[in-house]
């Protein structure tokens, strides 16, 4: 009976080489393990410029195997096993893992520890197809993914995406580097305008504080020597500071916008990538 049969699931996740340890590795799999077994690997950092602060390459991956068809929306057997099983499992197993991302991330914050948040969302079905999403920014999947793995199976039966596809990310990496690179050049922009606002105030400070002690020590040259050696170290000290703060300032940027997610890059068994135009249901290269 189709009400019976459930898949098995490992979670396979990937976490930025900058926060891969033995301890990151005990500690997810401890978190995960009442949703189900996990493999974890480290993930290349993405590289930075002076442009743009990538986010971190954590991803977290469903890999869903079941011994029977169930995949192949028209053939009648294999869509009765998934009407029957596959949405509410896939429910299930979502609000797991994005409760326990949640909890996990509450802890660490409690023990004044930095979260680990996963941008990207897999759902591998072996051997059938591998779905990559951006996720929300708490790194929760919701439950329209369900609703978009529905469509991806009505467009391998429609033969959209043409023979041997086995990949789809949404959107496309591409597509994803350019609305972030675009929203993050923005808002490093307003920081830069804030800070230089900041500075200029700073520096006004400054100078009307100066002028202050020169007046207190004109009578007293040697004095006066001392203070100004005192006021170029101080000086010399706040600069380091301040060029040291505006990097912390630019790691620190988060851009804030809203994903589009229209264009998604398909991947085929030979290793092609296309570009496909969700809206208007054609390939774009």
């Amino acid at each position: 009976m189709p009400s019976y049969v459930r898949p098995s699931l490992i979670l396979n996740v990937d976490i930025d080489e900058r926060d891969f340890s033995d301890e990151a590795v005990a500690d997810i799999k401890r978190s995960y393990s009442y949703v189900a077994p996990s493999q974890v690997k480290a993930a290349p950092a993405p590289a930075d410029t002076e442009d743009v602060v990538w986010p971190v390459a954590n991803k977290m991956t469903l890999t869903v195997r079941m011994h029977r068809p169930y995949w192949e929306k028209d053939d009648p057997e294999a869509q009765e096993l998934w009407e029957a099983v596959m949405p509410k499992w896939l429910h299930n197993m979502f609000f797991k893992v994005s409760n326990t991302i949640t909890a996990s991330n509450k802890i660490r914050r409690e023990k004044g520890r930095p979260t680990l948040d996963f941008p990207w969302t897999g759902i591998n079905f072996v051997d059938k197809m591998a779905v990559t999403v951006k996720a929300p920014d708490d790194s929760s999947i919701p439950d329209s993914a369900i609703d978009l793995i529905e469509d991806l199976r009505e467009i391998a039966v429609t033969g959209a995406f043409g023979e041997g596809a086995v990949a789809v990310c949404i959107p496309s990496r591409e597509s994803y580097d350019a609305q972030y690179a675009a929203a993050y050049a923005e808002a490093k922009a307003k920081a830069e305008a804030e800070a230089a606002a900041a500075a200029e105030a700073a520096e006004a400070e400054k100078a009307a504080e100066a002028v202050a002690l020169a007046e207190g020590l004109e009578e007293e040259a040697a004095a006066g020597d001392a203070a100004e050696e005192l006021v170029a170290q101080v000086e010399g000290e706040e600069a380091a500071a301040d060029e040291s703060l505006a990097e912390e300032e630019r790691l620190a940027i988060v851009p804030e916008f809203d994903v589009d997610y229209t264009l998604w890059s398909v991947t085929y068994a030979d290793g092609t990538v296309k570009t496909y135009d969700s809206a208007k249901a054609e390939f774009v290269d």
